[in-house]
Order: C-alpha cells, then sequence, then structure tokens
C-alpha cells in the first residue's frame, strides 16, 4: 500500500493515494506579525501567510493566521534572534520571559 502525507493545520496526516483530501482555512484564531531577518526568511515561505512585505535590511513582514499563539511562541523561540514579534503586542513579553527562563539555566 502507497500512503502519502499531508500537511494540514500544523500537523501531518497519513493518507492513501487517490484519497480527496479538503483543507479549510483556519477560521478561528488570531494573526501574528512578525518581522524576518534574511536567515528567517524561509518562514515566509515554509507557512500559510496572510501578507508578506519586504522589511528594512532584507528583512520580511509576515502576517501569519495562527490557531494557537503559543505555536508562533514557539516559531518564534527556535528561529532565535532571526525573527521578532511585531503583533499581538503581549506575545513579545511571553517570549522574552520564556527566552529569560531558558538563559537562566545557563547563568546566562
Amino acid at each position: 500500500m502507497v500512503y502519502a502525507i499531508v500537511r494540514a493545520g500544523g500537523r501531518q496526516e497519513k493518507v492513501e493515494v487517490g484519497t480527496v483530501v479538503t483543507l479549510d482555512r483556519i477560521a478561528a484564531g488570531e494573526d501574528g506579525t512578525v518581522k524576518l531577518a534574511p536567515p528567517a526568511r524561509w518562514v515566509a515561505e515554509y507557512y500559510p501567510n496572510e501578507s508578506v512585505e519586504e522589511g528594512p535590511e532584507n528583512s520580511l513582514i509576515v502576517k501569519l493566521r495562527v490557531a494557537d499563539t503559543a505555536w508562533l511562541q514557539r516559531l518564534v523561540l527556535r528561529l532565535g534572534g532571526a525573527a521578532t514579534v511585531l503583533d499581538p503586542e503581549d506575545l513579545t513579553t511571553q517570549i522574552a520571559a520564556t527566552a529569560r527562563d531558558a538563559l537562566s539555566a545557563y547563568d546566562v
């Protein structure tokens, strides 16, 4: 038997080849706007987004539709200094606190 992997909504589903798959746009959720430095520009191509604009110093300003801001927080933390959350503003505080907690484990 042959299977295809379909990425949908941040997860992967295994379906048989020939199966019709309907993907609906995320109805609920928030927009998250991030500034991506050149090393993180791939995010704009990899993840579905609402808009992409060129930013200063070869960066991109990307508006992502997210079902859960915790996902956006994990993405930004993974990208290190190559991504900055512009909106929602309260998420920037949460990301900074999480990063500080992680660094404290290393006496930094």
